[in-house]
């Protein structure tokens, strides 16, 4: 156990064990091939209410294996968080913005196109990184005081910093936070944009657990996370969409945050809503396990679309690799191998039809489910059943509970 990296309380309370879980970028050549594994285990903080994972896995051991992995965040928003850090005061054209990792190009490109200056961080020259596939795991690693003093010294200090999609990687919360801060001179500004759990806790996905996620915000705990952390929020909003909405916060470097105390009642609804979504998932396991077990045996063979690491955490941690013939992706490189954890064959989408799968448990990204859909039409006017694996889908896979 450790204290809790954003308020240092040390009462933090345990939510679920779930033992030795798989490094879900790491695809196996055979299906005996030997594997890394880290325990899984999620707490909450009885002080901040912060869900946390209690026993991170050591940076260099999520690096991926190879080059191809790719991870997308959602960027409809990101026109509107350009407009609103353009007009921020103090910043004009040429105004210097920097990005700490690639998530951050496509937000830094729309500020370069309203006339600021622009770079990102990079990997070698900056932080010292010379191993091939590392991202934003090694960059929360390697970026602390000591090294965002000596970018600076050789780059200057920028008037805006954008750090998208990192912080919820962060072993040391409170020196990340200070380190990308110190890249930004007096009176500049830092963002920082995070997904919100707060829906995936409330409908008890378990997708939203990740092993390389070493804390899970709700719009409470990153707001209290950032001010414990020294920042003050200039500016918070919470861009919606369908299954996890992005938190963006902006801070300012002169305007020093106090330390705030969750509210009692705010804290309250924090632990209810993590204590119930680390209950329900025995619940949900066994659901998923009985439904499955009697669609096999009355109409025919499963299959899961998509091969990332949501599949990877859903059928890991449910414990559904018994139930499942095969993963289907059409990404070239994932297949021939094997889902880490889980040990099952990665095929081709047209396995669906030549295998004679009967339900497609849909495991790709939510916001692309339709065009998934509509590619395999084939599959569906052959009798063959498309659901979603995630409860906020309007395919979500409904399971009739008897009478």
């Amino acid at each position: 156990m450790r204290n809790c990296p954003s308020c240092q309380a040390p009462a933090v309370e345990l939510l679920r064990d779930f033992g030795p879980h798989p490094i879900c970028n790491r695809y196996l050549t055979a299906a005996d091939a030997p594997e890394f594994t880290h325990p899984m285990v999620i707490g909450q903080c009885g002080a901040c209410g912060l869900v946390q994972t209690l026993d991170p896995v050591p940076a260099a051991e999520l690096v991926p294996a190879v080059d191809w992995i790719a991870y997308n965040e959602p960027e409809g928003h990101l026109d509107a968080v350009a407009e609103t850090l353009a007009s921020l005061p103090g910043l004009k054209p040429g105004a210097v913005c920097v990005g700490v990792s690639f998530k951050d190009d496509t937000l830094v490109a729309r500020m370069q196109q309203r006339g600021f200056s622009t770079w990102r961080l990079e990997m070698e020259r900056d932080l010292g990184i010379t191993r091939k596939g590392c991202g934003v795991e090694s960059i929360q690693a390697r970026l602390d005081g000591a090294r965002a003093a000596a970018i600076t010294a050789q780059r200057g200090h920028a008037d805006l910093v954008i750090a998208r999609h990192i912080l919820e990687h962060a072993h040391d919360l409170r020196g990340f936070i200070a380190a990308v801060r110190a890249l930004a001179k007096p009176g500049g500004y830092v963002v920082f944009e995070v997904p919100d759990c707060t829906l995936a806790f409330d409908l008890k996905d378990i997708t939203t657990l990740w092993e390389e996620h070493t804390v899970y915000f709700t719009p409470a705990t990153f707001q209290g996370t950032v001010a414990t952390g020294g920042a003050a929020l200039v500016n918070f909003v919470i861009h919606p969409y369908p299954f996890e909405n992005c938190l963006v916060g902006v801070t300012r470097t002169d305007a020093n945050a106090m330390p705030t105390t969750m509210t009692r009642e705010t804290l309250a609804s924090e632990q209810s809503r993590a204590r119930a979504f680390a209950a329900s998932l025995s619940v949900r396991r066994d659901e998923l396990r009985g439904y499955l077990a009697d669609f096999r045996a009355r109409h025919g063979k499963v299959a899961v679309l998509g091969a990332g690491h949501l599949a990877c955490t859903w059928i890991h941690l449910v414990g559904l690799a018994e139930f499942i013939e095969f993963l289907a992706d059409d990404n070239p490189h994932k297949q021939n191998h094997f889902l880490p954890g889980a040990r099952l064959p990665i095929r081709g989408s047209a396995s669906l039809l030549t295998e004679n799968i009967k339900l497609c448990l849909l495991a790709v990204s939510p916001e692309a489910e339709p065009k998934v859909i509509a590619r395999n039409c084939e599959f569906v006017e052959r009798g063959g059943r498309i659901a979603s694996i995630f409860p906020a889908s309007r395919n979500a896979l409904v399971i009739e509970k008897p009478a």
